[in-house]
């Protein structure tokens, strides 16, 4: 297992542990970026916070069909959830549903603030109502891009 330390109130430190083979790294780098057939996703970390990005399909979540690509936990407690999908948007919003649901409930004591980050080839519908309860579960903190989706975090 892998710890990585979220800093909470104070000068506190709360250690959330991870299978290794979950964690992609574990750094204050200046991007972090995951890609995956032409599709990428990138949070410039201007703050340099602590940063762990994590493999959630295969490496934190194995037997589930329904679960998003990845996983960018910051020290903060913001916790991203990155999908790479082609064009099915809906199912992707679907994948990134069952996964936030996974996090809250497996990893309940630490509060993470969860965020949905969908990467599509094309095809991003403004309706859908598997989007909408997504975006209703997040707070609207959901976000849809084709190719590419880059931000400041």
């Amino acid at each position: 297992m892998t710890e990585f330390l979220l800093n909470v109130a104070g000068s506190q430190s709360l250690a959330v542990s991870f299978p290794d083979k979950a964690v992609l790294s574990s750094d204050d780098r200046s991007i972090f970026s995951f890609s995956e057939n032409k599709m990428s996703y990138s949070a410039q970390n201007k703050s340099k916070v602590q940063g762990c990005r994590l493999q959630i399909d295969g490496g934190l979540i194995q037997n589930t069909d329904l679960k998003c690509d990845n996983g960018l936990l910051l020290s903060d407690g913001r916790f991203f959830l990155i999908e790479l999908k082609g064009v099915d948007v809906g199912h992707a919003c679907e994948q990134v549903e069952k996964t936030a649901d996974f996090v809250a409930t497996r990893y309940s004591n630490f509060g993470f603030k969860l965020f949905g980050r969908i990467v599509a080839r094309k095809g991003v519908p403004q309706v859908d109502t598997r989007r909408q309860r997504l975006e209703r579960k997040l707070q609207g903190r959901l976000k849809i891009q084709e190719n590419r989706l880059e931000e400041v975090v």
